[in-house]
């Protein structure tokens, strides 16, 4: 069996703060947010979210937004980025 190694990336991506997002999702009872997998039980939250090619991603504070080369953006939680993305 071979080894591979990922080859290196480079991103651009800013740590969420509120008024980044695209929008406010209202979340429900019983409704699961798709990002975060979470269900809000017995009242009713607006959630933030940003608009990626794969629909409408919820997002929280310190998130990351990375942009890809191809401008398609999505949504990393901190200590994922933080373990895998270093500054240049």
């Amino acid at each position: 069996m071979a080894l591979y190694r990922k080859k290196p990336v480079v991103v651009e991506a800013f740590k969420y703060m509120p008024g980044m997002e695209d929008g406010f999702q209202q979340m429900y009872d019983s409704q699961m947010c798709a990002e975060c997998r979470n269900i809000y039980r017995g009242c009713e939250y607006n959630r933030p979210y940003i608009n990626t090619s794969e629909g409408r991603i919820c997002i929280s504070q310190g998130d990351y937004i990375v942009v890809h080369s191809n401008g398609d953006q999505y949504v990393i939680k901190s200590d994922i980025f933080e373990k895998d993305y270093e500054p240049i």
